[in-house]
């Protein structure tokens, strides 16, 4: 089975080759969903840096590593399997105090992964607000997803409240580039954080 590839360049352009409604189908750093870990990075480096640090279940673990086209790369694979498979993999390039050009980058990427669908559809979320536990606005967000019947693609520019990222030195206006598996979303849905 040919692979249909969506390259994202260091300007987050996609490309697409042909139509495709499977999330296994859309690539980041040419590494795509069900793809071993291990193709892309030395096994010790990711037995040294995996991080198996959920509070509700040891299922998953994640891997961070920096790439060429990304700042920061992040992937989830089952704690235990020894190929470690990708279930999830997210890309991700800080925008700092610049909304508007993150808004544009996101809106292009909607619009080359728009010419790849052949009838799943894009959800846009809208701006949303997400506070803190005084109320406070910790974050404001601008989503779209995909929905597919293995997986989901999700495209955020994450603008955080200047507050937040005074206390939060890691914290950085970002846009997000992930695919993920059902079976990871429900994990992180239902045992992750129990």
């Amino acid at each position: 089975m040919f692979r249909f590839i969506l390259i994202l360049i260091l300007t987050l352009n996609f490309q697409t080759l042909t139509k495709a409604d499977d999330i296994k189908e859309y690539q980041i750093e040419e590494m795509a969903i069900g793809d071993s870990l291990l193709d892309y990075v030395n096994k010790k480096e990711i037995i040294k840096n995996m991080i198996t640090s959920y509070p509700g279940s040891k299922k998953f673990s994640r891997f961070y590593k920096k790439f060429a086209q990304y700042e920061h790369v992040h992937f989830h694979f089952k704690t235990n399997d020894k190929k470690f498979i990708i279930h999830g993999i997210e890309g991700l390039n800080y925008f700092p105090n610049d909304l508007a050009k993150c808004q544009k980058k996101r809106e292009l990427v909607i619009s080359d992964i728009m010419g790849s669908l052949k009838d799943s559809k894009l959800i846009n979320m809208e701006r949303q607000e997400n506070l803190e536990k005084d109320g406070s606005i910790r974050s404001e967000t601008y989503n779209s997803y995909i929905e597919f019947d293995n997986g989901f693609l999700d495209i955020t520019c994450t603008n955080w409240s200047k507050t937040y990222k005074e206390n939060n030195k890691s914290a950085g206006d970002s846009l997000q580039i992930s695919f993920i598996t059902k079976e990871l979303d429900d994990w992180l849905t239902k045992e992750a954080w129990n």
